[in-house]
């Protein structure tokens, strides 16, 4: 959670280094000097307060507040993280000693619900058209990376693929979200696995 939360920070250090062009596109975004003067000092002395419940619960809570004044113009995968932030800090009111015990049902159960949600919302005339849904995009890509390890005939099968982009898209969705609520061990390999395979394309740099 710390280095997610540090992530933004360095973003934007990076490129006002100019070491960095466009900046994070899933991250919290840095928005306000209040990130600064009170969330970072939080983020930073829960790190250095490993053991402490109230440390990260107070830098818990700092985000959610900072959230709510950031609405209407928050992503939605920033609802989810509130939601998420919230169980935690009602987690260490209630149940100061075995805080684990009930957040983490809580977050599973959002983490969950928050993956099938965005399936949920693909299931569109235009994201289940091979022609407008970015899943296309996305498809070339990761066959373009592929071909140039497993050689050209990989394209031999991409008219096939790239049809059906838009649903195994969604098929993988519900998938993690299965796999979250069910199997959270075999969820966090196939969420990193997942998200991997964004990351590295170059439609996002």
């Amino acid at each position: 959670w710390i280095v997610h939360q540090l992530a933004p920070f360095v973003d934007v250090a990076l490129r006002a280094a100019g070491l960095y062009g466009q900046g994070l596109l899933d991250h919290r975004p840095v928005r306000a000097a209040g990130d600064w003067s009170v969330r970072l000092p939080l983020i930073i002395a829960a790190a250095l307060l490993p053991r402490s419940t109230a440390a990260l619960a107070v830098a818990h809570l700092a985000n959610v507040a900072y959230w709510f004044s950031a609405l209407s113009q928050a992503w939605d995968h920033e609802c989810w993280a509130a939601l998420v932030e919230t169980a935690f800090v009602a987690a260490a009111v209630v149940s100061r000693r075995d805080v684990a015990a009930t957040f983490l049902p809580a977050a599973r159960a959002a983490t969950a619900a928050a993956y099938a949600c965005a399936a949920f919302w693909k299931l569109t005339t235009a994201f289940l058209d091979a022609r407008t849904s970015c899943a296309t995009l996305l498809f070339a890509e990761t066959l373009h990376a592929v071909a140039r390890v497993a050689g050209p005939r990989v394209w031999d099968a991409a008219p096939f693929l790239l049809r059906l982009a838009p649903a195994l898209a969604v098929g993988l969705e519900f998938g993690v979200a299965g796999a979250v609520a069910l199997a959270p061990r075999l969820a966090v390999s196939s969420v990193v696995t997942f998200h991997l395979m964004i990351d590295v394309l170059p439609v996002n740099y």
